[in-house]
């Protein structure tokens, strides 16, 4: 009997220390985070209705922005949301945005939205900052890439 306590005791301990450990995903997902303020972006948790086509049915989905903030904002500009869909038509293929924006934009954007991850669904463009919006299942050298492509954003004329 006293063989049952102490068994039961143990495994009350080792359970309540398993449920507080975070578990693989989590522990990628804080490297992620730690590489990705190592590279100077800021990071925002995020929840959101999600466009119909992004849409799977589970209410408001959990996600993270990743920012970099332009050294000096610009003036009178428009803030860009452009969404990931599998529509080629668009000006940028497989991106749509409701914003209409100059042929020499979508030049330079093309091969910048081609290289980010397949999990990023969003990428943002205002004054004050670019950004994008993913769900961070990526492999962890995929911050790296989203670092190089936010920093290619940064010189994208909004104009």
């Amino acid at each position: 009997m006293t063989y049952l306590i102490i068994g039961a005791v143990l495994l009350y301990l080792v359970g309540t220390m398993a449920w507080v450990l975070p578990s693989k995903r989590e522990k990628k997902q804080m490297q992620m985070r730690q590489r990705a303020k190592a590279c100077g972006m800021q990071i925002q948790l995020k929840s959101r209705e999600l466009p119909s086509e992004l849409d799977r049915g589970y209410g408001k989905p959990y996600f993270m922005q990743y920012l970099k903030i332009r050294p000096e904002p610009l003036e009178k500009v428009k803030p860009i949301r452009f969404l990931k869909c599998g529509l080629d038509e668009d000006p940028v293929p497989g991106w749509r945005s409701d914003f209409d924006f100059h042929e020499h934009m979508s030049v330079a954007l093309k091969p910048i939205l081609s290289e980010l991850p397949r999990d990023v669904f969003a990428v943002i463009l205002s004054s004050s900052a670019v950004g994008v919006e993913w769900q961070e299942k990526a492999p962890l050298d995929d911050v790296d890439r989203i670092s190089a492509s936010l920093d290619k954003l940064l010189n994208v004329s909004l104009d």
